[in-house]
This record gives structure tokens, C-alpha cells and sequence, in this order.
């Protein structure tokens, strides 16, 4: 890419000053001429003064007498707009005092004036609003490539005679423009002004709002009548009913003949007006084709960034596929294959070229053919130099790719085991709560022998628990293999009352236990959504957990609302509101941090990375946690997401690892436990409550000091089954 880059630096630093500039004009000038010819505009006719005209009516300039006999016969027709591409600042006898009364009495009648060099004013009489600037802009070849559309005169905004015309035209039709910044919509299309260093302009007056000319035709593709016919009333039926007339000059003897890119033949100055009128008219109805800027299709780039993509795609195309051809050939013959690189890419580009060109695209032709021929002449003679010095650098090479890719496994394999390392601590106190209430309520079934039939609702709770616990064992198969702090979220579609009727039957139960009031609201809620189910499960169960643990007393509510951003998101709220002991102040900018525990006065059986992960998931959906505390009074933990109609998923809270040491087990005595003791700590070991389960037993140093460290030794362990067996010999 060194070449493609080079070559690239190289045609643009060139171009920029200009040198390319006269080379694209002559390519988009043939790209014009070869272009399909267009129908004829049937909105438009012309009024043309020809030299028959000036012959017949034996004086030039024509008397103001005979212009207003013209105008007269032309309204008789009902034309919807008049447009008068004659300089008329000064009176021309007989019958000045007649035209000044047509033309007062004309309100669709467009006058021309000059405001470019030696200044022509309108005609005197007539309202400013009927006038129009007649100036035309002419390239450095002395041809008109632009279209001024408006222009200051002494600070006033002045309309051209093209864009007068189609904005009272297109006014009939109930179009009008709509500018936003430096783009002006009108109707179907959005008229972009011209820039510098765009359509092969190197450095353009940029004066007035321009855009480039598009030209429909030469004057064969506009109806057109001669001034005697229209004098004489020789006028076709409905010629002119509800159009445009333009009236100018096509006489050779008065130069009002202009260069084009159209034709090698001169173009008069009324039909170029007649172009203008018509490329605006036919872009706001039809979409007709303008001239667009390609670095403004959906891509963030100036000007000069898209010329130095589409030169650098060129060049660097070129080398790759030269490069390509001569690897194939042991001895190449370089002048034939970068001839053929050459020729190929230049059908290429040109081909390429008329069809964006056809389609309305204006974009460099000659500077990406130049630098695709640089491009393959440098690689033919770089594959050369290169060639003479591989045999010695292969073994070299090998060597290097070999280590570098040893490095890289090395690497890749350290990072996956830390990423599952981590990922393994972080899920351990989620995967212990689902898997102590399946063996808690496994052991019950199997053995209560009195019970003829378990209840359908621990059966299901069952049902529930085990396919979280599967989901989260797939996730830890899945995600041990990536990085770690990769945090990725996986939305599926889910009910979402279902979903939040599970998160609720999953608390009621030690709420109940601790008799605490679980109230669960929601309203405006959509009935499907696609978001992680299991990722906001996993956010909801650690602040629904925490509010219960740290309530004693009250209540903890669970609200759920949602509101309708559009017709395809929803913006769902949740908060957690508790009667608990709160978080002191002085904590509460620490309290999403890692190993953060919010209040001390509880003993805690956590390490604080519940709160911290389910900050960093609801980070994820977009929204953020979000925390409102009073000391002894309650906390409110809440957030907002957006998901669309039509983001979830968690594993629970996590006790610290630790490892069993068989010396540190006591022989335990024979205690005598009441039956509420023993009711308790049941109950605990059914739901998987770790935290409930070291509560109870710390209660009973002081009666059976002995026994309770012998059952906290199984619990930091996790032999729920031997507490169990302990707890039922004891029953």
C-alpha cells in the first residue's frame, strides 16, 4: 500500500492546484454528450426572436409598442408564468405609456436585470418582486458549467430568472422551499450548493448560491414559436395554456450565444434559462436526476477526503491485481501484464464512471486513471526489486511468522484462562442459591413419606430453578472462552409478565418467612419485548435480595411501569423500594464499587460484587443504576432502559470460595435444639439461604457452642447434605 499511498499523496497534491482541472471538464463534457437523450419538456415554451423576427419588424431594439402587443397576445393564452429575457431599463418609442401598463397589469410577468460587472436595471415601473438577475458564471474555458440561483445586489437577496420562474410555478402546486443550514429542499430533492474542490472545481467564485448546470437539451427539446406567429396570433390550440413562456433572443447577430458542455454548437441565452428552470422543476416533481456530491451519500467525508478514497481505491486496486499477475508467472513478462493491469482498469473506471455519471454522480475520471497507471508501473518495477531479494528473506520470514504466531497462542491462551478464572469467582454465589432450593426441595420430596403428593407450586419452583441453573452452566461453557470483562448482552424475545411474575414468586418466599409485605406493581407494560433475560433477572433478584436481607421490619415493593417512546421501543422503569436500614451518605458514591458492602452494621455474607455487576449490565442496556437513600429509614435502587417492542438475563448473588479443612472440624456434642430452631433452619436449607442459614446457627453459640461451629465449618463449605442429615437426627 505504500505505492497506492504515494501515488495517491502525489495526484492529489497536483490536483490541487488545478492542473487535472481542464482535462475532467473535457471528460465530463463527453460524458454529457454521450448521455441518452431526454424527453422534451412539456412544461416550458419559447418565445423565440429570431433573425426573420428583426428583419419583419425593421427595428431592433423592438418599439415598446410591439413588445406590448407580444405580451398581450401571450396572456390571451393563459400561461401560468412569463418570463422576459429582455434588458428593458430604458423607454424604446412608440408606446411606452402601453407597456408600462401591460407590464403593471401583468402579475406572472418575470423581467431580467444585470447586477454582475457593467450593472442593467429592470424596468422602472415594475414591482421589484416580478424581477429577476440574468447573470450567467463562466468557467476558466469560457463555458457555463454553473447555475447562479440568487446573488446580493447592495445587500438585497436577488432570485436568478430560473429559480423565480419554478418557485411560482411549483407555488401553484403547493411546494415550498424548506432550507435547513446550507441545503435547500425543494419538493422531491435537496439542492446542495456548490463547494470548492468539488466537480473538478479546483478553486470556483463561490459568490451566490451555485449548483451545477444539468443540462436537458439544446432548444429542440423545449416547444419554441417565433415572435412573428405569436404577433400575428398564429398560436397552436393550448400551446402555452398553464405553462411557462420564456421570451429571448436566438438571433446571431445580437451574441446572445453562450459556450456549453452540451454540444460543440452555442447555446442561446434563452434556452440556457429554459435548462435552469427546467432541472429545478422536473428535481421537485420528478426526482429528476441533479448532479450530486458523492462524499454526501451516507458517508461522514469532505470533499477532499472522497477524492482521496476514490484515487487510493483506484491505485491501490491496481496494485494489488498487478502484484497478483505477476506472482503467477515465475518469469513475467512486465511489460504485458502491466499493460493489461492498464487497459483493464481504464475500461473499468471509465465504464464505471458514465454509469454513476448517467445516474447523477459527478466524481474523477482522469486523476484515478493517472495514478492507476503510476500504481502499475511502480509495482511491476518494485515486483523486480523484490524478486532479487525473497529467496534470501523466506527462511527469515518463516522464522519470524512462526514465533510471532507461537506468541500469539501463548498470549490468546493466558488471556482465556484469566477471562475464565474471573468469570468462574464472579458467577460462583450465582450458581449456589438455584442449586441449594433444587437439592433443598429434592431431599424434601424424597424424604417426607407423610405427604401423598407434593403442591404444584414447589413442583414448579423446581421446574424453575433448574432451568436457570442450566442456562447459567451454558454460560459459563460459553463465556469462560472469551476475554475477560467482556461483557456481552444476548436479547431474546420474552413475556414480560411471565417473566416478572417468576422474579416475584422467586422473593415472595422469604418475604413471607421474614414476614416482610412483598408488593409488586406495574402498569402501561408491553406484552413481548426482545431484551436479555437472563442478564436483567440477574439485576433484579440481587436488588430484590438485598432489600429483603437488609429489611427487618415493613415492606419491600417491586415497581415496574412502562411508557411508549415510539412505535418500536419501550421504555421500561424498575425500582426497588425497601423500609430497611438504609445506606449511610458517606457511602453512597462507593456503593457500585467492587467489593463495596453498603452498610456495616449487618454482617454480611458477600464480598460486595452483586451491586457492581448489576451496575455494569443495566451500563450495558443503556441505562443507568441508580440509588436514594435515608439512614434507618429505607433505600430505593431504580433504573431506566429502552428495549424494543415486541435487554434480560441474571445469575444470583455469590458466597466467597473456600476450602474445606478436615482438622478444623470439631467433634460436635449431642445439643438439643427447640423446634423452632430446628423449623428454621429447615426452612433456610429449603430455599438456599447461605446468609439466613449462618444467622441462625450463630445464635446458637451461646447454648451449643460446639454443634454450631461444627455446622458453620459445613456451611462455609457448602455440605448442605451433611447439615441436613444433622438437622433431621434432631427432628
Amino acid at each position: 500500500m505504500v505505492i497506492a499511498t504515494g501515488t495517491t499523496i502525489a495526484i492529489l497534491g497536483l490536483g490541487a492546484n488545478g492542473i487535472f482541472q481542464f482535462v475532467e471538464w473535457e471528460i465530463q463534457t463527453q460524458l454529457l454528450r454521450l448521455r441518452p437523450s431526454e424527453p422534451k419538456d412539456e412544461r416550458i415554451v419559447i418565445v423565440t426572436i429570431d433573425e426573420t423576427d428583426i428583419e419583419q419588424n425593421r427595428q431592433w431594439p423592438m418599439s415598446d409598442a410591439t413588445l406590448a402587443d407580444l405580451i398581450e397576445n401571450i396572456k390571451s393564452q393563459q400561461p401560468r408564468l412569463i418570463g422576459l429575457d429582455l434588458y428593458r431599463n430604458i423607454p424604446v418609442e412608440p408606446g411606452h405609456q402601453r407597456l408600462t401598463e401591460v407590464l403593471s397589469q401583468s402579475p406572472n410577468l418575470i423581467t431580467i436585470e444585470k447586477v454582475a460587472g457593467e450593472k442593467i436595471g429592470p424596468p422602472p415601473s415594475l414591482n421589484m418582486e416580478q424581477t429577476a438577475i440574468s447573470d450567467f458564471l463562466l468557467d476558466s474555458d469560457g463555458k457555463i458549467r454553473r447555475a447562479l440561483l440568487t446573488g446580493y445586489d447592495n445587500d438585497k437577496l436577488k432570485y436568478s430568472l430560473g429559480l423565480k420562474l419554478t418557485l411560482e410555478y411549483l407555488k401553484a402546486e403547493g411546494i415550498e422551499p424548506i432550507t435547513k443550514g446550507k441545503v435547500t429542499h425543494l419538493g422531491k430533492t435537496a439542492l446542495s450548493p456548490l463547494r470548492p474542490k468539488w466537480g473538478s472545481y479546483s478553486s470556483p467564485d463561490m459568490g451566490g448560491y451555485q449548483i451545477l448546470l444539468n443540462y436537458r437539451g439544446d432548444h429542440h427539446i423545449f416547444h419554441s414559436i417565433p415572435m412573428r406567429d405569436v404577433l400575428a396570433n398564429r398560436i397552436p390550440s393550448n400551446l402555452m395554456r398553464d405553462r411557462i413562456v420564456l421570451i429571448g433572443l436566438t438571433a446571431h447577430s445580437l451574441k446572445d450565444f453562450f459556450p456549453t458542455p452540451y454540444s460543440k454548437r452555442w447555446m442561446s441565452g434563452v434556452v440556457i434559462h429554459a435548462n435552469v428552470t427546467s432541472q429545478l422543476i422536473s428535481a421537485a416533481l420528478e426526482d429528476r436526476v441533479a448532479w450530486r456530491q458523492p462524499y454526501r451519500l451516507q458517508l461522514s467525508l469532505s470533499s477532499q477526503q472522497f477524492d482521496w478514497l476514490w484515487i487510493f481505491s483506484w491505485s491501490g486496486g491496481c496494485t494489488i491485481i498487478c502484484w497478483v499477475l505477476l506472482q503467477k508467472n515465475r518469469y513475467p513478462l512486465l511489460f504485458i501484464e502491466t499493460l493489461s493491469c492498464i487497459v483493464g482498469g481504464g475500461f473499468l473506471l471509465f465504464g464505471s464512471s458514465y454509469l454513476v455519471f448517467i445516474n447523477g454522480w459527478i466524481i474523477p475520471v482522469f486523476s484515478p486513471f493517472l495514478a492507476l497507471c503510476i500504481s502499475a508501473i511502480l509495482t511491476a518495477n518494485y515486483n523486480y526489486i523484490w524478486k532479487l531479494y525473497s529467496a534470501n528473506q523466506q527462511l527469515e520470514i518463516k522464522v519470524k511468522e512462526r514465533t510471532a504466531e507461537l506468541e500469539s497462542a501463548r498470549k490468546a491462551a493466558e488471556a482465556a484462562s484469566r477471562a475464565k478464572s474471573k468469570f468462574l469467582a464472579n458467577m460462583t454465589h450465582e450458581l449456589r442459591t438455584p442449586l441449594n432450593a433444587i437439592l433443598g426441595y429434592t431431599q424434601i420430596l424424597k424424604s417426607d413419606y407423610q405427604i401423598p403428593e407434593q403442591p404444584k407450586d414447589k413442583v414448579q419452583i423446581i421446574y424453575k430453578c433448574s432451568n436457570h441453573l442450566l442456562t447459567l452452566i451454558n454460560d459459563i461453557l460459553d463465556f469462560s472462552k472469551t476475554e475477560a470483562q467482556k461483557l456481552e448482552l444476548h436479547p431474546i424475545k420474552i413475556e414480560l409478565h411471565t417473566f416478572l411474575t417468576d422474579v416475584v414468586e422467586m422473593c415472595q418466599i422469604k418475604a413471607k418467612r421474614k414476614s416482610l409485605a412483598f408488593t409488586y406493581i406495574s402498569n402501561k407494560l408491553p406484552e413481548m419485548i426482545w431484551v436479555d433475560g437472563k442478564r436483567l433477572r440477574q439485576v433484579l433478584l440481587n436488588l430484590l435480595g438485598n432489600a429483603l436481607k437488609f429489611t427487618k421490619n415493613g415492606s419491600v415493593t417491586l415497581t415496574v411501569t412502562g411508557n411508549t417512546l415510539d412505535c418500536n421501543t419501550q421504555t421500561l422503569n424498575f425500582e426497588v423500594k425497601d423500609t430497611g436500614i438504609g445506606i449511610p451518605h458517606h457511602q453512597l458514591s462507593t456503593i457500585f464499587l467492587p467489593f463495596e458492602q453498603g452498610n456495616n452494621k449487618v454482617n454480611n455474607q458477600g464480598v460486595g460484587l452483586g451491586l457492581s455487576i448489576s451496575q455494569e449490565i443495566v451500563n450495558k442496556m443503556g441505562g443507568k443504576l441508580q440509588v436514594e437513600s435515608i439512614p434507618d429509614r429505607g433505600s430505593t435502587f431504580s433504573f431506566r432502559i429502552n428495549v424494543p417492542s415486541c435487554i434480560l438475563n441474571t445469575p444470583p448473588p455469590s458466597l466467597p470460595e473456600v476450602r474445606f479443612d478436615p482438622a478444623a472440624v470439631v467433634t460436635p456434642g449431642c445439643p438439643t435444639l427447640t423446634p423452632a430452631e430446628i423449623r428454621q433452619i429447615h426452612e433456610a436449607l429449603i430455599i438456599g439461604d447461605l446468609g439466613e442459614i449462618k444467622e441462625i446457627v450463630l445464635s446458637l453459640r451461646q447454648s451449643s457452642p460446639s454443634f454450631a461451629n461444627h455446622l458453620l465449618v459445613l456451611l462455609k463449605n457448602f455440605k448442605l447434605d451433611e447439615i441436613k442429615k444433622l438437622i433431621e437426627e434432631q427432628r
